[in-house]
């Protein structure tokens, strides 16, 4: 059986698209609350056991650190090897954006010559 699209208005696709667009905020704010609940329910009363007080504040801090470092590790590490890898398998697997590409490179260097005067 053949399912055959429908054309349902852009309700559903605005609908999808903000939720999407929401999502990392939505992230956020559970991060935020797992933190705080995190703290209270395990990690006070562990440091407490051992005699080691420590605030609320500290422990947020040191999770903003921690965020901190984790960004500049995939900013410095992870996107150059996720681009990386992503171009090169884009680039491997052929398709119209390699053959549009080599067309222009081809082109260009027709063009050159006809500037340098060697014509084609």
């Amino acid at each position: 059986m053949i399912f055959k699209q429908r054309k349902v208005g852009i309700f559903i696709g605005m609908a999808k698209t903000i939720i999407g667009n929401i999502s990392p905020y939505a992230g956020y704010l559970t991060l935020a609350l797992v933190g705080v609940m995190s703290f209270y329910n395990t990690i006070y009363p562990l440091f407490s056991s051992w005699g080691i007080e420590i605030s609320f504040w500290v422990f947020c801090a040191v999770l903003v650190l921690i965020i901190f470092v984790v960004a500049v590790l995939e900013y410095v590490f992870m996107m150059p090897s996720y681009y990386e890898a992503g171009n090169r398998q884009a680039w491997e697997a052929g398709g119209p954006l390699q053959d549009k590409i080599t067309q222009m490179e081809k082109d260009i260097k027709e063009i050159k010559g006809l500037l340098n005067g060697k014509g084609s």
